[in-house]
């Protein structure tokens, strides 16, 4: 721990330095540099105890959690430093890594900075003593850049350096310095955004709006990510590239043209323009933030203190009255009320939402994504229907099951864990009937509706003779989350924190994708012999019969 304290100390000896040299910038702006400094030093401090969440679980020990994350970050840097290799145009190549870049600063801006960027602790704690909001802004301002730069370097750093041996020192210089204008647009951009949705809402339903934006935003990222693949994929890599004017409206293409030109020595109207938006419109943001966003942000942020306009939910979904839907599902009463008490919180959490949301999203759209490829193959859309309807393309669907089984996990977590004493109140004899109850609404509410509405352009194009297939996919997504649930430590539904996921969920992944792996061969295997697709479904409903019967033999003591 020593040592991580004297590394922590080391960095934060470093950047303040190089504030110190540029605080003429912060005192233009009206802001109490000194104090600013201080402020923006505790942040980093208090960072070493605050537990992250992209891209992985935190852990509760700083030091693993720095370690845990370094690697991760240095895999996916790996992976994208690779691509400065392939043999394709540079503006083409660079289009595609800058679009990983961003899109997982994108993520990280709204899965950690998001908080930060609208935390009211700032404000609350620090306003009471003789200091401006200018002052305050700018050291949250200061705070998120600087983790964002960092962590765009830290995913751009192999590209940096694999670009110095392709494409010389200068190519480096100017790539790490577009490295910082994507920084600064992201949180810019992010803030303005959220700017916008503060004037418009107030209370908790500004709240609930916010976080809905915060889901449609990711599940965007994702998708324009796969459309900047789709642009360069209608032309031959070979082929010199022929610009559009509607391409200014896709980001990447503004960052990776100043480094076409200093690679190809070739400076195009197209190019110059594309170069020109990558400078303007991130200093741009600046400056509306600065003179119209900054000033006034803090005090729109007090509107998420207001708690008028709360939604009903809660109070309707308590109000049970038998669905004989449900009831066939949940023939005991109390395990019925489990089924609307567990429904109903989950609808009302937002932080949950947020997480589990944006995986279903995927859930849904990532089988589409693929099987659409398959129409690029065919000249008119009738070819594409037959050639599709004679194939096994229905297996898609099992990318599905990979995503929702996976998310089983965070059914366990919640804000309000500590209401997690209601579960022994009641009182319940066992933890059998809960868990029951969310295993139910995890499939029924979430996992069920995510595969029927994935599976409707397969059942256009399948016809009836798809529903057998859907079948034994549904029958083998609850199979694995059976499974699933097994290898897991026991946990009532929404009992923990968020800041305190210990479950090697990585591991279970890896898992997860071998069961499926192998479903999706075994299903394919069953095409192949006469009556096999019957004789499948019929020996994994008996297998999901008796993993059910045994998957509830434990009492109060084995709940971690």
């Amino acid at each position: 721990m020593n040592n991580s304290t004297d590394n922590t100390a080391l960095k934060e000896f470093t950047i303040l330095k190089f504030l110190d040299k540029i605080k003429w910038i912060y005192e233009k702006s009206g802001v109490d540099y000194n104090i600013m400094r201080k402020i923006f030093k505790l942040k980093l401090i208090m960072d070493q105890r605050r537990p992250q969440t992209a891209l992985a679980s935190s852990r509760k020990e700083p030091k693993e959690d720095n370690n845990y994350f370094n690697l991760v970050y240095a895999i996916f840097g790996l992976i994208i430093g690779s691509f400065i290799f392939l043999p394709y145009p540079v503006f083409i190549k660079m289009n595609l890594v800058i679009g990983m870049i961003m899109f997982m600063i994108m993520s990280t801006m709204i899965s950690d900075y998001s908080s930060v960027l609208l935390d009211l602790r700032d404000k609350n704690i620090l306003l009471t003593r003789p200091m401006n909001s200018k002052t305050i802004n700018a050291a949250k301002l200061t705070h998120i850049l600087y983790y964002l730069f960092s962590l765009n370097l830290a995913i751009a750093g192999p590209s940096i350096a694999f670009s110095v041996f392709v494409y010389g020192v200068p190519f480096s210089i100017v790539y790490l310095i577009v490295i910082l204008f994507i920084s600064a647009f992201v949180v810019f951009f992010t803030s303005i955004l959220y700017y916008a949705i503060l004037n418009f809402f107030d209370g908790e339903r500004l709240k609930d709006f916010i976080n809905y934006f915060q889901i449609i935003l990711t599940v965007f990222m994702s998708l324009a990510y796969q459309f900047i693949g789709r642009i360069f994929s209608l032309v031959d890599l070979k082929a010199a590239y022929s610009p559009k004017l509607w391409h200014l409206l896709v980001p990447t293409t503004w960052f990776a043209a100043p480094l076409y030109i200093i690679s190809e020595k070739a400076i195009t109207p197209a190019m110059i323009a594309f170069s020109m938006a990558g400078v303007i419109i991130p200093v741009a943001t600046l400056v509306l933030y600065i003179k119209k966003v900054g000033p006034s942000f803090e005090k729109k942020l007090l509107k998420l203190n207001t708690h008028y306009g709360k939604n009903e939910k809660i109070r309707d979904g308590l109000n049970i009255r038998r669905n004989p839907i449900i009831s066939l599902f949940c023939r005991e009463r109390l395990e019925y009320t489990f089924y609307y008490f567990i429904k109903s919180v989950v609808a009302n959490e937002r932080k949950l939402k947020l997480k589990l949301y944006p995986t279903f999203a995927f859930a849904a759209i990532f089988p589409l994504l693929f099987l659409f490829n398959q129409f690029n193959r065919f000249s008119t859309f009738e070819q594409s229907i037959k050639s599709l309807s004679q194939g096994k393309y229905y297996l898609y669907l099992y990318l599905s099951c990979l995503f929702l089984t996976s998310s089983l996990l965070i059914f366990t977590y919640s804000e309000k864990f500590k209401g997690a004493w209601i579960y022994k109140a009641i009182p319940v004899k066992s933890p059998v009937v809960p868990i029951k109850a969310g295993l139910k609404v995890f499939f029924l509410r979430y996992v069920l509706p995510v595969l029927l509405i994935s599976s409707i352009p397969f059942m256009l194009i399948y016809k009836v003779a798809f529903l057998k297939h859907l079948l034994i996919i549904i029958l083998n997504s609850m199979l694995a989350c059976l499974i699933y649930f097994n290898l897991l430590k026991k946990h009532l539904p929404l009992s923990r924190d968020f800041s305190n996921q210990q479950d090697n969920s990585e591991r279970m992944i890896l898992f997860n994708l071998f069961i499926f792996g192998l479903m999706t061969a075994l299903h394919y295997a069953s095409n192949l012999v006469p009556y096999g697709i019957y004789i499948y479904t019929a020996v994994v409903l008996i297998l999901f019969i008796i993993t059910w019967k045994v998957s509830f033999n434990f009492d109060w003591k084995d709940i971690t």
